[in-house]
């Protein structure tokens, strides 16, 4: 499995945690403005075979998510975290099998496309949500882990 974490800045506590808990992680670097780059990184992984661990830029990882989701029998799966004031899945730490990924090869090409909800196609505001809305579409629904990993964004 493919452990990515897409970034622009990435949050020192991030790194950290992912050093201490994602042995042989891939940082990848995300242009500052680039608003549809988050879109391609995955795109991109999306071809690659095997399975996909992503975990964003401001997301702390802990011991359990690496095995956890190592040995996950499900498709999608995902670890909570606090955003504005609930714990819940996001895109922020979520793994995809690698049969998910040969199953469903146009699933990023078709989120990418996706538009009308008030920003451009592969927009990286909306990713998770289109992603989720894709794949729901298709049939799949997603394996929730626990305990939350930390969400270090802060809300003001």
């Amino acid at each position: 499995m493919r452990v990515i974490i897409p970034f622009t800045r990435l949050d020192p506590r991030t790194a950290r945690l992912a050093d201490e808990h994602l042995p042989g992680h891939h940082r990848v670097r995300i242009t500052a403005g680039d608003d549809t780059g988050y879109w391609r990184v995955l795109l991109g992984e999306w071809r690659r075979t095997g399975g996909l661990l992503v975990v964003e830029h401001d997301i702390g990882v802990h011991e359990d998510v690496l095995p956890q989701t190592a040995v996950c029998p499900r498709h999608w799966c995902a670890f909570p975290y606090q955003v504005a004031g609930t714990v819940q899945p996001a895109l922020g730490c979520t793994r995809f099998s690698a049969a998910l990924k040969a199953t469903e090869p146009d699933l990023l090409d078709v989120v990418g496309q996706v538009s009308g909800d008030g920003l451009p196609a592969g927009d990286w505001r909306r990713l998770d949500v289109r992603l989720a809305a894709e794949l729901q579409a298709r049939g799949y629904r997603m394996h929730v882990h626990s305990p939350p990993v930390r969400h270090f964004h802060g809300y003001t």
